[in-house]
């Protein structure tokens, strides 16, 4: 995947959210800070948006040797290792209200007052949102739970709204009323929609 002659190493990335919040976020402190500690004069980093949009897929740009790095959460870092076979070289620590946290954990949310949820057993006819479907938290933990009890959402829901990670856009249609349910991400809301 890497070219030993090459200078400027190819971050691809994903976190929750959108590509713009995603670079302007994070683009400073992969091309900037870490050019600057390398220790390499001649290394550069560059930090490019993976997996916001079909044809910027992480699978896509590493088949096509595009990608010298990969920065994405845990739970799809699983998958790419899986399918590409590698061993990840770091992990970020988690920190949710100055608390370090370790486990992830999912949330099954609604708006308060909603009608629908008097009986929280009761899925039918419901809009369900998932947060990414490749994510441990914001859709297979939930989905298990709730299989458990008997509840398929493929079967009750009348309709379930994929996100691709933009848990804010989520939480927003939660609250307005356009999704009755949606699997979160324990510690989002605290860290990102505190009020």
């Amino acid at each position: 995947m890497m070219s030993v002659d090459s200078t400027v190493y190819t971050i691809g990335g994903w976190m929750v959210g959108d590509e713009l919040s995603f670079l302007k976020t994070w683009k400073p402190i992969f091309e900037q800070y870490l050019t600057a500690t390398v220790g390499e004069p001649t290394v550069t980093f560059s930090l490019v948006a993976a997996d916001f949009q079909e044809q910027q897929s992480f699978a896509r740009m590493i088949s096509d040797g595009l990608l010298d790095f990969i920065y994405a959460p845990a739970g799809v870092i699983v998958c790419i290792a899986e399918q590409f076979r590698f061993v990840p070289i770091a992990t970020q620590r988690s920190i949710v209200g100055q608390i370090e946290y370790g486990a992830q954990g999912s949330l099954i949310i609604s708006a308060l007052g909603n009608p629908i949820f008097a009986n929280s057993s009761n899925f039918t006819d419901v809009t369900i949102g998932v947060g990414f479907i490749q994510s441990s938290a914001t859709f297979q933990l939930p989905h298990q739970f709730l299989l458990r009890r008997g509840v398929n959402i493929y079967k009750d829901a009348s309709q379930i709204v994929f996100y691709r990670g933009d848990y804010a856009r989520m939480l927003s249609d939660v609250l307005n009323g356009h999704v009755d349910v949606a699997f979160m991400q324990s510690g989002w809301i605290e860290a990102h929609a505190p009020d």
